[in-house]
């Protein structure tokens, strides 16, 4: 998967968790989206790592607060094969 499709699809499923979010896009973050709560982040996680068959690391979880780190972290992640935390 190239790197332009994971960003299309890792935003395509922040804008099915947050429905009622406003435009979300690469640079949003967790202020940026009012629903962005601990259980729609649970909730975002389990999404993601359906969608690309990983897991996250609980340790990187805290740390993410934008698109953008879940893009990154994601094609990180895809780019070393590695699926496990």
């Amino acid at each position: 998967m190239s790197k332009a499709n994971i960003k299309d699809e890792v935003i395509f499923v922040f804008k099915k968790v947050f429905e009622n979010a406003p435009e979300v896009s690469e640079f949003s973050s967790v202020e940026d989206i009012k629903e962005w709560d601990s259980l729609n982040h649970m909730i975002l996680i389990n999404s993601l790592e359906k969608k690309f068959n990983i897991t996250f690391d609980l340790f990187q979880l805290i740390e993410m607060r934008s698109v953008k780190d879940f893009i990154e972290y994601i094609n990180q992640k895809l780019e070393n094969g590695s699926q496990g935390g």
